[in-house]
């Protein structure tokens, strides 16, 4: 294993970094300081070609233009969409910054996603960064710092575990933004087969809100078995959920053991052989199809997080427990994901499931 530090570019005065982790096989993960992004992830396919899963950017400057903004980033200090940018707690009214219409979304413009990271520590095969934001950034009280840590191993496992503390009662709700696509970059990511461990999800409105219902998932709605992405999109039986955010943007409420990591999604493509299996440590896993990116759905995202808006419905059992982290308490966010190939059988399997037409176009 190695780690290697290479200047990616400037924004403004700041040198922009990025660390290189490879193992003994020439897989590696990409990380740079700005945004604690992930940039590359590169591992094999089934005949040991190796490629990028992930989309990134050539250049700091590239991660500035819209719709790119959260490419791989920490995102914080709450993921997903605050309605109306407010939010009660302790009977104090806390108002943020409204950053997509009338909502607050992913922590606002300066949020984690447009820090600079500080590396603090380089390890045989990983990354350790530091990062504080100030009181009243964006609207969330409390200074809160973090350690944020990047490892990857020898089987082709990437771990961000990232730390935080706060002096004050705040909002700690991150996760990562990554965008992947397991074939090659630009192609339908929609062919991908994809199981969640979860039988419910949260219905939302046109804004991405959740509506406060908590729903079995229905046809459409439902990955506990694993199915290819399109197969909803195609389905008669499309709902509104689906019609409201132009294909898949929601979070589901994953099957876990009191925040111990566990299972939450394994995505497949039978086309390269390439399998990624993600365990986090939340309540909930958000889907997003890429309905908006500049070549829709060329990649997905599995957000591991707390639920969206959940301090809206802090009076209901089932949005419990709550994305608050309380003064002078320190919490974890870990996420793994697990690249690996998928064997011949395991191919067959799941091209016996599926039925949609190879030709079919969205």
């Amino acid at each position: 294993m190695s780690v290697e530090k290479v200047l990616f570019g400037k924004l403004g005065k700041n040198d922009i970094y990025s660390y290189i982790i490879e193992n003994k096989s020439g897989a590696y993960a990409e990380i740079l300081d700005f945004g604690g992004r992930v940039r590359k992830i590169v591992v094999p396919d089934r005949n040991g070609n190796l490629s990028n899963v992930v989309l990134g950017c050539d250049s700091p400057q590239g991660y500035l233009e819209p719709g790119n903004e959260y490419f791989g980033a920490v995102i914080g200090r709450c993921a997903n969409r605050i309605r109306d940018g407010i939010y009660i707690y302790n009977n104090l009214l806390y108002v943020l910054s409204r950053n997509e219409g009338d909502n607050h979304i992913h922590g606002g413009r300066k949020g984690f996603h447009n820090m600079m990271w500080k590396c603090v520590g380089i390890e045989e095969n990983a990354v350790c960064f530091e990062a504080i934001q100030r009181h009243g950034t964006e609207g969330y009280p409390g200074n809160i710092k973090m350690s944020l840590i990047y490892r990857f191993s020898e089987e082709n496992v990437l771990t961000m575990t990232l730390m935080a503390q706060s002096d004050r009662d705040t909002i700690f709700n991150p996760t990562n933004h990554s965008y992947f696509n397991l074939n090659t970059q630009g192609s339908d990511a929609m062919r991908h087969f994809l199981e969640i461990e979860s039988e419910e999800y949260m219905p939302v409105d046109r804004d991405g809100i959740p509506t406060g219902e908590i729903c079995d998932v229905c046809e459409v709605m439902d990955f506990s078995e694993p199915k290819r992405i399109l197969t909803g999109l195609k389905s008669e039986k499309i709902n509104e959920d689906l019609i409201n955010r132009h294909g898949y943007d929601h979070n589901y409420v994953i099957k876990h053991d009191a925040f111990n990591i566990a299972k939450a999604a394994i995505l497949t493509s039978v086309e390269s052989g390439r399998r990624m299996t993600l365990y986090a440590n939340t309540p909930g896993l958000q889907f997003y199809s890429g309905n908006f990116l500049e070549e829709p759905r060329t990649a997905i995202c599995l957000e591991p997080q707390y639920f969206p808006d959940a301090l809206h419905h802090s009076d209901d059992f089932y949005w419990n427990p709550q994305p608050i982290l309380e003064a002078g308490l320190l919490t974890k966010f870990e996420a793994r994901y697990e690249f690996s190939v998928i064997s011949p059988e395991e191919t067959d399997t799941l091209t016996d499931l599926d039925d949609i037409l190879d030709d079919l176009q969205l």
